[in-house]
């Protein structure tokens, strides 16, 4: 049995599966991030991706965003 996976709905967050979001220390698109982090059902961060999120963070200057509460 051969298994598809294409990330167009992952992106457009309209996944119909569960899966898990896992950023890195790479450039990405904040709006791509929010669609992503919105539908999936892991987040994990690696390799300097939290400093990811706080650099997307800083131009809000909220702390009490969801990624905020969870990472310590």
């Amino acid at each position: 049995m051969t298994t598809l996976w294409t990330c167009a709905e992952l992106l457009r967050g309209e996944s119909s599966k569960p899966y898990s979001l896992i950023i890195v220390n790479q450039p990405i698109r904040q709006d791509l991030l929010a669609k992503a982090w919105k539908a999936a059902s892991l987040r994990l961060c690696a390799d300097g991706g939290a400093n990811r999120l706080y650099d997307i963070d800083q131009g809000k200057g909220s702390r009490a965003s969801t990624a905020w509460r969870i990472i310590r």
